[in-house]
Formats: C-alpha cells, structure tokens, sequence
C-alpha cells in the first residue's frame, strides 16, 4: 500500500548524527590505543625531580638505571628506612655474578609447577632485559641491591624515573635482591609477583 502524501517510510536503522558518530569514533579509537599498550604504559605517570631520576648506566650487554636514595618507591622492601644509591662497581658486581649464577637455585622454594622453565628461558634473555637498581640495607645492616629486570616492550618512556612493576609477565619480569655484602642472590620473583 503506498504511502500518503507527505508521510515518509520510518526507517529501520536509527539516525546517527555527525557528532554521534565522531564521538563512537573518538572512544573506539582511545579504547583500541589504550589496548594496545603494554600494562606498565597504561599507568599515568608524570616527570619526577631531577634528583629523584636514575643515573642511566650502559654496559655492552645490560642497560641499567641506578636510582638514587631519594627515588619514589611503592616496593615494601625497598621502603626501609636504609637506603643508599648504588654504585656503578656495585652495578658490574652484580652483573658479573649474574653470568654465573644459577637462578634456580636462589630460592629455597622449587618453582612452581609450570614455571620450571622460567629460570633457564630468563638466563638465556638477559641481554634482553632493562635493569632498574635501588640501595637499601637489610635487617643485618648489609648494604643490597633490588634489580627489576624488564623486557624493553613492556618499559615506558619513564623507566629512568619510576620503579617499573608488571604484573602477569611471565619471564618478561622479574626481581631479585643481592647482598652486596654476602655476594650472594635472594628473593628471585618472576611475572610481577
């Protein structure tokens, strides 16, 4: 039957203005960007003091940042009250030492079932890793260093100024403390755990 004069057909899709559709865009586009960043770079950061940023340390097989005493920390551990600024032969102690040991055995615990392999596969990648040192002392008073290890994918453009935590990385993060003191290894953590 056709229409009336006048009388138009209501149409089965709705009526999607420009500024309706330039705002669906808008968002699509801000949730699809957001997305495709790694966790660390969804985190709002913002510069830090100068002399709250790290000392940026490149060894031929490691690129590191050394943070200073007064670096903003949310790390429990690295909380203390003792904390001092390592130092670049404190950075090539440890990064010696790590050429030799065994990361799983630092830990009294064995790995978990599923993350046997964690320990061998990070061994093989530590080029591939960015270091962020921190000071602290112990309840012995032993002056140690705190080592985050990250894959550069997962490292924003203000490593150099924040401690960078990752959660759910698998290999691609992972912690471990050294007793500058003791020359020896604690605390391995992986995966942002």
């Amino acid at each position: 039957m056709p229409l009336a004069a006048g009388r138009r057909r209501a149409s089965l899709r709705p009526h999607l203005s420009p500024s309706y559709v330039m705002r669906l865009l808008l968002l699509s586009l801000l949730a699809s960007s957001a997305l495709a960043l790694p966790a660390a770079a969804q985190v709002h950061r913002y510069p830090v003091p100068a002399f709250m940023e790290a000392q940026h340390y490149q060894l031929p097989k490691a690129d590191c940042a050394i943070f200073p005493a007064a670096a903003a920390l949310d790390d429990a551990v690295l909380c203390s009250p003792g904390r001092f600024t390592p130092t670049t032969q404190q950075v090539d102690s440890v990064e010696s030492a790590l050429a030799t040991v065994d990361l799983s055995r630092i830990n009294s615990e064995p790995e978990s079932p599923g993350y046997e392999t964690y320990p061998q596969s990070i061994k093989k990648q530590l080029p591939q890793y960015k270091r962020q040192y921190f000071g602290f002392y112990n309840s012995l008073n032993h002056a140690c260093l705190h080592i985050t290890f990250i894959k550069a994918y997962l490292v924003d453009a203000f490593w150099l100024q924040w401690h960078e935590k990752v959660f759910d990385a698998g290999p691609d993060y992972w912690t471990v403390c050294y007793d500058a003191s003791a020359n020896v290894f604690f605390g391995f953590r992986h995966g942002g755990l």
